[in-house]
C-alpha cells in the first residue's frame, strides 16, 4: 500500500517539483494524509465532559442524568456523534447505579446505535459494557454474555486494563448467577489484581462485594465476611451507598446460615434502613426478600408469605428478574409448607416462567465456551510464563558454562604457572648445587695450583711477612693475598660474626686496605661485603640441609641467625640475591631431592 501511494505522487507531482526540497515537504504531507484516510485512527484520548464526570466520580449520578438530559436538549450535541455517544454511555451507567434497569438498557440500546457509525475504538467498547452491565443486571443473561465476551476479547487485544476488569468483574457475575462460584471465583480474582494494578479507587469496595459473595456461595465464610467487611470500609469511606446496601444484605444472609440470628437481623436492619433512605424499591424488595428467606429458616412460614408478597408487589413495580425468581422460590417453599398447594403451583409456575426466559441451552453453551476459552487463555499465559522462565534459565544456564569454562581456563593457566614456577625453582636449585660442587673443587685444589712467577704455594706462604713491602701489582702477589683472606674465613669462619668489617681482616692479615681491596677484586667480581655475604649464605644452606627432615622445615629465625646475618630482612634479600630462591623455597626443594633419595634404589 505503501509503495503504492509512492507511485501515485510520482504521477501527481511534476518531476522539476520533486527534485527540490519543497516538494520533498510537499509530498510527506500528502502521504500521511492518505494513509490517514486509508488506515482511520481510534482516538487515543477518552472522550469525556469534565463536569459530567466529576459528578460521576463523586457517585452522583441523578445529578448525572439530569445534567446529560439537559445538555441534550439543548441540541449542541450532534446527533450519532461521538460525545453523544459518551453521553449516551455514561447516562446507561448512571441507571445502573440507581438501579433503574430498563432506563439503563433503553440508553444501552442508543448507544449501541450510534456506535455502529463511530470509530471511536474506546467508546464502542463502553457501549458494550454498559449492554453487558443492562443486560446482566435485568436478568438477560444471553445477550450479557454475548456484550461481555466482545468487550472482554477487545480489552485483551487492546490491553485495556479498565475495559478488561469490567469484563472479568461481568463474568463472575454471569457464573454466580448460574450457580458456578468456583469459576466465578477466578474471573473476580483476576479483576481485583487489574483495580489493584491500576489503582482504580472507586472499583476496591465493589471488587471486594464480589469477592465475599462468591466466597459465601462456596461456604468458605471466614475468607467471605474478610472480604465483606473490607467492603464495608471502603463503601464508607468513598459513601457508595448502594454498594453498602448489598454488603449489609450478603452479611446478614451468611450470619443467617451460620445461625447467628442476632448478626443477620443487625445488618438487616442496617440494609433496611439505607433502602428506605434512599427510597429505592428495588433495594426495598430486596430487603423483604431477605426477611422472607430468615423467616424460611425460622419456620416461621406465615411471615415468610407476609414477607414475600411485599417484596413481590415493590417488584410489580420495579422489576427485578433475577430478584423475582428468588421470591418466587420462597413462596413456593412457604405455601409448600402451609399445605397451600394452589398458590404453592402459582408461584411454582412464575419461577420456571423466568427461568426459562432468563437461563436457556443457549447461555448455558455459550457459558461453557466462553470458560473454555478463559481456561484456553490462562493455560497459554502460564505455558507463555513458563517459556520465559526457562529462556531465563537457559541464560543463566550459558551465563554459568561460559563462567565455568572461563573458570578452568584460569584454573589451566593457574596450573600452567604453578609448575613453571615450580620447575623455575628446581633448575635454580640444581644450578646453586652444581655451582656450590665447582666452588668446592676449586678449595680443594686451590692449595695446589701454582702462582704465576712463584713456584709453588709454600714459597708464597714463606714471604708473606714482606707482602706490604712487595709490588701488589704482582699478579702473584695479589693471588697469595686473596688466597690468605679465603683460607683465613674458611678456617676460622669470621663471616658469622655479625660485626665483622674491613678493618678486622686488615690488622688479622698484617695488610693495608688498598691491598686487601685489590686482592679482592682482582680474583671476580665481588666486593669485601658481597665476598662475606657469599660464605654466610653458603653456611645458611648448609644449615638449612643438615636440619632438614622429611616431614618437618628447619625454623628460618634460627638459620639466619646461626650464619652470621644480623636481621632476618637483609637475610632474606641477600639469600635471594644470591641463589634466586626465598630460604623456604630452597629447603623445600633441599627436601624434594632429600626424599628422592630415600626412594631410589641403591646402586649395586
Amino acid at each position: 500500500m505503501i509503495k503504492a501511494l509512492f507511485v501515485f505522487l510520482q504521477f501527481i507531482i511534476p518531476f522539476e517539483m520533486r527534485k527540490s526540497a519543497l516538494a520533498t515537504a510537499l509530498s510527506f504531507i500528502l502521504l500521511i494524509s492518505l494513509i490517514g484516510t486509508v488506515y482511520p485512527q481510534s482516538s487515543t484520548r477518552k472522550l469525556q465532559d469534565t463536569a459530567v464526570d466529576r459528578l460521576f466520580r463523586s457517585y452522583q449520578y441523578q445529578a448525572v442524568s439530569e445534567l446529560i438530559a439537559v445538555k441534550l436538549a439543548r441540541g449542541g450535541v450532534k446527533a450519532g456523534s461521538d460525545l453523544q455517544l459518551y453521553y449516551f454511555n455514561t447516562l446507561s451507567m448512571a441507571q445502573l447505579r440507581l438501579n433503574h434497569f430498563d432506563s439503563a438498557k433503553n440508553y444501552a440500546y442508543r448507544s449501541m446505535k450510534i456506535a455502529s457509525r463511530s470509530t471511536d475504538s474506546a467508546l464502542i467498547s463502553e457501549a458494550w459494557k454498559v449492554m453487558s452491565y443492562a443486560y446482566n443486571r435485568s436478568g438477560q443473561l444471553d445477550s450479557a454474555l454475548y456484550f461481555t465476551k466482545k468487550l472482554l476479547n477487545y480489552s485483551y487485544r487492546a490491553g485495556d486494563q479498565r475495559q478488561c476488569r469490567s469484563a472479568l468483574s461481568s463474568m463472575g457475575t454471569i457464573l454466580n448467577q448460574n450457580k458456578r462460584p468456583a469459576e466465578a471465583l477466578k474471573y473476580f480474582r483476576e479483576a481485583n489484581q487489574i483495580i489493584l494494578k491500576i489503582r482504580d479507587t472507586s472499583s476496591y469496595a465493589l471488587s471486594h462485594y464480589n469477592l465475599g459473595l462468591t466466597f459465601q456461595a462456596l461456604k468458605q465464610y471466614d475468607s467471605c465476611f474478610y472480604h465483606l467487611h473490607k467492603a464495608v470500609l471502603l463503601a464508607e469511606e468513598t459513601k457508595q451507598v448502594d454498594i453498602l446496601f448489598y454488603v449489609y444484605g450478603s452479611m446478614a444472609e451468611s450470619y443467617l446460615e451460620l445461625g447467628q440470628k442476632d448478626k443477620s437481623k443487625k445488618y438487616l436492619l442496617k440494609a433496611n434502613e439505607i433502602a428506605l433512605k434512599l427510597g429505592n424499591l428495588q433495594f426495598q424488595a430486596m430487603s423483604y426478600s431477605t426477611l422472607a428467606s430468615s423467616a424460611i429458616k425460622e419456620q416461621d412460614y406465615t411471615g415468610a408469605i407476609r414477607y414475600g408478597l411485599k417484596a413481590d408487589s415493590l417488584l410489580k413495580i420495579n422489576p427485578y428478574p433475577v430478584l423475582q425468581m428468588n421470591v418466587d422460590s420462597i413462596m413456593y417453599a412457604a405455601c409448600s409448607k402451609l399445605s397451600r398447594s394452589a398458590e404453592a403451583l402459582k408461584w411454582y409456575l412464575d419461577f420456571a416462567k423466568i427461568k426459562e426466559k432468563l437461563i436457556g441451552e443457549n447461555q448455558a453453551e455459550q457459558l461453557n465456551k466462553m470458560m473454555v476459552e478463559y481456561g484456553t487463555r490462562e493455560k497459554n499465559l502460564q505455558i507463555s510464563k513458563q517459556n520465559v522462565v526457562l529462556s531465563k534459565n537457559k541464560i543463566q544456564l550459558r551465563l554459568l558454562s561460559l563462567l565455568l569454562l572461563l573458570t578452568v581456563f584460569f584454573i589451566a593457566l593457574l596450573f600452567r604457572h604453578i609448575v613453571k614456577i615450580r620447575k623455575h625453582r628446581e633448575s635454580l636449585y640444581q644450578k646453586e648445587k652444581y655451582l656450590d660442587e665447582q666452588i668446592a673443587e676449586i678449595v680443594q685444589y686451590r692449595q695446589f695450583m701454582p702462582m704465576a712467577g712463584t713456584a709453588n704455594v709454600s714459597d708464597a706462604q714463606a714471604n708473606v711477612e714482606d707482602l706490604v713491602e712487595a709490588d701488589v701489582e704482582n699478579p702473584s702477589n695479589r693471588y697469595f693475598l686473596n688466597l690468605q683472606l679465603r683460607e683465613l674465613l674458611e678456617t676460622r669462619k669470621l663471616y658469622l660474626d655479625p660485626e665483622l668489617n674491613l678493618q678486622t681482616l686488615i690488622t688479622m692479615l698484617g695488610t693495608n686496605k688498598k691491598y686487601l681491596y685489590q686482592a679482592i677484586t682482582g680474583y671476580g667480581n665481588e666486593n669485601f661485603r658481597s665476598l662475606i655475604n657469599r660464605y654466610r649464605v653458603d653456611e645458611s644452606k648448609r644449615i638449612i640441609e643438615n636440619s632438614l627432615g622429611i616431614a618437618s622445615m628447619p625454623e628460618m629465625t634460627s638459620v639466619y641467625s646461626a650464619s652470621g646475618f644480623n636481621s632476618a630482612a637483609s637475610f632474606y634479600r641477600i639469600f635471594k640475591y644470591h641463589t634466586g630462591l626465598t630460604p623456604a623455597e630452597y629447603a623445600n626443594e633441599a627436601r624434594k631431592e632429600l626424599k628422592k633419595a630415600e626412594n631410589s634404589p641403591p646402586n649395586p
